[in-house]
């Protein structure tokens, strides 16, 4: 018995002999692995133009995308965006304002008949009625105009 404990006593030892001194590896000190994306003048103007086609245009100086431009830089691009766009903006004038002139000439119950069968029938059945049997792509914007901002209004 005592040479058991002897022995224990001697492994006990070296085990302890052997973690004695040694200091476990630390682990490094783990790195930032995402570090924030670096934003140029492209991306604002991408950003911009994808807010402006949205249709809710906004703010956005203070967004990740536009914060390092001065506030002429991002005024610039503001106004890129809307040169950019400048065409699609007269063409739907263009075309609504006539739009609006007509709608507004019909009287009360015609304009609740259309918007009864642009709901029933759909903008492709009435384009069509509007085009005159043969619709074409304006007669089918113009149906869904009236469907979207005057029957929806």
């Amino acid at each position: 018995m005592k040479r058991t404990t002897a022995a224990l006593a001697v492994i006990a030892a070296s085990l302890t002999g052997c973690t004695t001194g040694i200091t476990e590896a630390s682990p490094e000190p783990a790195q930032a692995s995402s570090a924030s994306p670096e934003y140029g003048p492209d991306d604002c103007l991408a950003r911009l133009d994808r807010i402006y086609v949205s249709g809710v245009p906004r703010d956005i100086s203070d967004g990740a995308e536009c914060a390092s431009l001065t506030p002429v830089e991002y005024a610039g691009l503001v106004g890129q965006v809307l040169e950019d766009h400048q065409d699609e903006s007269i063409k739907k004038l263009r075309n609504t304002v006539p739009w609006d002139v007509a709608w507004d000439g019909l009287d009360v119950e015609m304009q609740e008949a259309t918007c009864e069968l642009l709901r029933t029938e759909g903008i492709y059945e009435v384009g069509d009625q509007l085009g005159g049997g043969r619709a074409d792509e304006d007669d089918v914007e113009m149906a869904l105009y009236f469907l979207t901002d005057r029957c929806e209004a």
